[in-house]
């Protein structure tokens, strides 16, 4: 764990000083921006060239993340499995899914489909949801969790309400999931 001070010196902020403390499991560079309101931002950088873990420790890391993970029941999900998505636009909306938001199945090679994209993005949502309320020890309740992951699903699958873009492509990949990259949901910032 690497701590790193600044020193802000905007108008509102005259002499505040953030800290920032973040992990460096396999990076040598770590850049973080802090927003400050308009036009009034900081970047920092810190440079290590000494691992800051064992590849014990990141294993150990890894196993307890991926227990912590959320899964819509197989049950539920099988239910949707020979739905058709209401796309519509006779066909574009399906042609624009499929070029932009579903993503190739590393193994495989095959496309997502709308039920697996669905499930990849309510799974990462939850996910997130359950690292934070166990790390902050709010207690985590399984099933009213399923529950709501479920009309979720529903909504999002039948196009109620729908994630931005950048959620449909990054949540609940490697990507959020593992390297936990958050700001690849994010499309702008300032």
């Amino acid at each position: 764990i690497i701590y790193s001070r600044v020193r802000l010196r905007p108008r509102s902020l005259l002499g505040t000083t953030a800290t920032t403390k973040y992990q460096l499991p396999s990076l040598n560079v770590q850049t973080v921006s802090l927003s400050l309101g308009i036009n009034r931002s900081v970047s920092m950088r810190s440079f290590s060239t000494a691992k800051t873990q064992s590849p014990l420790a990141a294993t150990r890391m890894d196993t307890v993340k991926k227990s912590h993970r959320f899964q819509l029941e197989k049950k539920f999900l099988k239910s949707f499995e020979n739905k058709k998505a209401p796309f519509g636009y006779n066909g574009l909306g399906e042609l624009v899914y499929y070029r932009t938001y579903s993503r190739s199945d590393p193994v495989t090679g095959k496309r997502e489909k709308w039920q697996e994209t669905v499930a990849r993005v309510v799974n990462g949502c939850f996910t997130m949801q359950k690292n934070w309320i166990e790390e902050n020890c709010l207690g985590w309740d399984e099933k009213s969790a399923q529950r709501d992951a479920q009309e979720m699903y529903r909504r999002i699958f039948s196009m109620k309400f729908l994630p931005p873009g950048r959620g449909l492509w990054a949540m609940g990949t490697a990507l959020t999931e593992d390297r936990e990259l958050y700001a690849a949901l994010n499309n702008c910032a300032f």
